[in-house]
C-alpha cells in the first residue's frame, strides 16, 4: 500500500516579524541609494581620469561591497517568512521550507523506517534525546506551544538527529502505517 500525505504548516500571524521586516526594508533602500551614489561616483571619477586607473579602485570597491551587502540584506529579508510543508510519500518524509509562500527549498529528507522513536515534546523521554551528546537539532516548527510540537529521533550511521515538527493526527497515523510498527513515545 502506497502512502501519500501532505501537510502545510502555516503561521497566519499578520505581524510576524513585522519590526524586522521594516528594519531590513529600510536597510535595503539605503543600500540601493548607496549603490546609485557609488555608481555615480565611479562614473565621475572615470570622466576626470587623466593617467592612472588608481582613483577608480576606491569607488569600484565601494560599489561592489554595497552590491554584495544589498544581496545579503534582500536574502535575509526574504527568509523572515518561513512556513513548512511535510510530505510523506511511501517511507520518505520530506520537510520543505517555504519562503514568503513562494520559494520552496528541501530542508530534510527522512526515511521513516530509520526512526528510533517519535513523540510529543511534553513526554519525559524527550529530555534524554535532547541532551544526547553530538545530536544535531533541526527545527521545523513555527509555534512555541509545546502541546502541538512533536520530535523525531533517528540515527543515520554515526549521526544522531533530533527533529522538532508540528504534525497533525493524520500525518502521525500515516507515519505509523509507513513504519509498520508503533514507536510513538507516550510516557
Amino acid at each position: 500500500m502506497e502512502i501519500y500525505y501532505e501537510q502545510y504548516v502555516i503561521d497566519d500571524t499578520k505581524n510576524r516579524n513585522h519590526g524586522k521586516k521594516i528594519f531590513f526594508t529600510v536597510i535595503f533602500w539605503v543600500n540601493a541609494v548607496f549603490i546609485a551614489l557609488a555608481a555615480l561616483w565611479l562614473y565621475l571619477t572615470f570622466l576626470t581620469l587623466t593617467e592612472s586607473f588608481l582613483p577608480l579602485i576606491f569607488p569600484g570597491v565601494f560599489l561592489v561591497l554595497t552590491a554584495v551587502s544589498l544581496f545579503f540584506v534582500r536574502r535575509q529579508k526574504n527568509s523572515l517568512d518561513v512556513d513548512f510543508d511535510y510530505i510523506l510519500s511511501g517511507e520518505k518524509l520530506r520537510i520543505i521550507r517555504v519562503f514568503n509562500r513562494r520559494r520552496r527549498k528541501l530542508y530534510l529528507d527522512i526515511d521513516v523506517k530509520k526512526l528510533a522513536t517519535y513523540g510529543a515534546v511534553t513526554v519525559d523521554s524527550f529530555n534524554r534525546y535532547e541532551k544526547t551528546p553530538g545530536v544535531k537539532k533541526h527545527y521545523a516548527n513555527l509555534t512555541q506551544d509545546e502541546t502541538k510540537i512533536y520530535f523525531m529521533y533517528y540515527t543515520d550511521g554515526p549521526d544522531k538527529t533530533l527533529v522538532l515538527f508540528e504534525p497533525d493526527e493524520t500525518l502521525l497515523h500515516n507515519m505509523r502505517m509507513a513504519i509498520g510498527r508503533d514507536i510513538l513515545t507516550k510516557k
